[in-house]
């Protein structure tokens, strides 16, 4: 065994970075705060029903694929995926139906249906889905000379989309049902391009995207399994409190408990801010990231989670549903014009038998939360509120569900704090740009001036997604392997 690594934080970066870092004959600890592997890729038991909190659609679940690879590579395929039939349904009371279909041809008589005056942007639309089903913009940060040379044309053909919105899209047809509707299809994200949409959507057409049979956790699971398979050492419920220094180089870290262990290198796949201002006591911070961390920010993009239990047969059932509502309800002090609600029907294991869970998603705000927790009973009696309004709701389109239902959890941004120890985000509101969307995909591990032998990864420093992460951790250790001069090995 040659030099040694510690890895901070098993997220799906951090464990990546762990299997390619054994492979290349380092020593790897991996020291995580919670009980369980994966970070925010994680799931969780009630009663007998799946709890998923992350994967929505997974890159590389089609073999030959950069990202199918990989995933090969880190132990996590081959494994059974699954392709719902549709992205979602959008609905209203008024018994208007959007089903979002991924075969192509459905999904034109589908949209020629409810809006048959507005063919011209339909097969617009089609020839756009089309045109992103012959790459993956997603994989750019794996690309070589070779695929860039493959991908080029279809890439230039596909940027125009990154200039146009959902909403701005939407807004071309003269059909006001699909005027509502078509800006809601990707998450209920109305301000995102329409680049990310077509590439998602384009994708699970291919084949290319799909949900991993078993949910997140068991994704994160078969990672880890390959890590500790390989020789590594996965420490849990190991916090790390600070990481050491010596003459400006990362030389270790202390855990909570008071112990100290030492390696050539650090990696943190921790919250970028966590590390910067806590493990590292500010010391090597940027004069961008001052500025930045002094701007707190407030929005958590799908924050908070309703799930539930419930002895009902979902299998019929769409994948998704964007759900108009006739009144607003409150929902964490904002008014919700709609319901984004997840159905896990088309995976049999995330339920017993002939039953389901159904998981209610809404952006909400940190401090609204983080106030509401200095008060444990006002905290969990808000989230029952909660409970309560959206079960009036989903009662109108689910018939006798509220007899139905036979266990409920709700995660909140506080959740995800006291577990993963992510939180709000900083700096200034950024616009999901295009620009911003295809810096994240290549997918480059971050440095801090003055510090060496020290790397971080993740998502709050810039990886797209889950596959966006593993890159990041795959090409870290390419990094590492670089400086000692080692030939690195998949």
């Amino acid at each position: 065994m040659g030099k040694s690594i510690i890895i901070i934080g098993s997220g799906i970066g951090g464990l990546t970075a762990g299997c390619y870092a054994v492979k290349n004959n380092y020593k790897v600890d991996i020291f995580e705060m919670h009980s369980s592997p994966g970070g925010v890729c994680t799931s969780w038991n009630r009663k007998g029903y799946t709890f998923d909190y992350c994967i929505h659609h997974l890159a590389g679940t089609k073999p030959g694929t950069l990202f199918y690879s990989m995933w090969e590579e880190l132990g996590a395929m081959p494994s059974e995926v699954i392709f719902p039939e549709a992205l979602t349904s959008v609905e209203d009371f008024k018994k208007n139906v959007f089903n979002v279909y991924y075969d192509f041809d459905k999904l034109m008589k589908e949209m020629a249906m409810i809006a048959p005056n507005d063919l011209e942007v339909i097969e617009k639309y089609i020839k756009a889905l089309k045109t992103a089903s012959k790459t993956n913009i997603l994989e750019i940060g794996l690309w070589k000379t070779k695929h860039w040379l493959k991908n080029f044309f279809h890439i230039m053909r596909l940027m125009k989309w990154g200039k146009v919105t959902m909403k701005q899209f939407g807004e071309k047809f003269s059909n006001p049902i699909m005027r509502r509707f078509f800006p809601t299809i990707q998450y209920d994200w109305e301000y995102i391009p329409m680049l990310l949409h077509l590439n998602i959507h384009a994708g699970v057409s291919e084949k290319k995207y799909g949900w991993y049979k078993g949910g997140s956790l068991k994704f994160s699971q078969n990672i880890a399994k390959k890590f500790r398979d390989l020789g590594g050492n996965l420490n849990l419920n190991a916090k790390v409190s600070k990481i050491l220094t010596r003459n400006d180089t990362a030389v270790g870290v202390k855990l909570e408990d008071g112990t100290e262990h030492y390696a050539d290198y650090v990696i943190s796949n921790a919250y970028e801010y966590n590390t910067v201002n806590k493990l590292l006591n500010g010391k090597y911070m940027t004069k961008e990231m001052k500025a930045k961390y002094q701007k707190p920010g407030e929005k958590m993009v799908m924050g908070l989670h309703v799930f539930f239990g419930v002895d009902r047969d979902l299998s019929n059932e769409p994948p998704s549903i964007i759900l108009f509502l006739e009144e607003p309800i409150e929902i964490a002090g904002e008014k919700r014009h709609k319901l984004d609600l997840e159905l896990y029907g088309f995976d049999s294991s995330m339920a017993p038998d002939g039953k389901g869970v159904i998981k209610a998603i809404f952006d909400t705000e940190y401090t609204y939360w983080k106030e509401l927790y200095k008060d444990k009973a006002k905290y969990i009696e808000k989230k029952e509120e909660i409970v309560e309004k959206i079960i009036e709701v989903i009662d109108k389109r689910f018939p006798k569900i509220n007899e139905q239902i036979e266990v409920v959890d709700v995660t909140t941004p506080v959740t995800a704090e006291r577990f993963t120890a992510s939180s709000r985000p900083y700096g200034d509101k950024v616009t999901f740009s295009t620009k911003e969307m295809l810096k994240t995909m290549f997918n480059k591990p971050s440095t801090l001036p003055g510090l060496t032998k020290f790397y971080m990864i993740g998502q709050s420093v810039g990886g797209a997604g889950i596959p966006g992460c593993a890159a990041m951790g795959k090409n870290v250790i390419k990094k590492i392997c670089k400086a000692d001069k080692i030939k690195f090995s998949s």
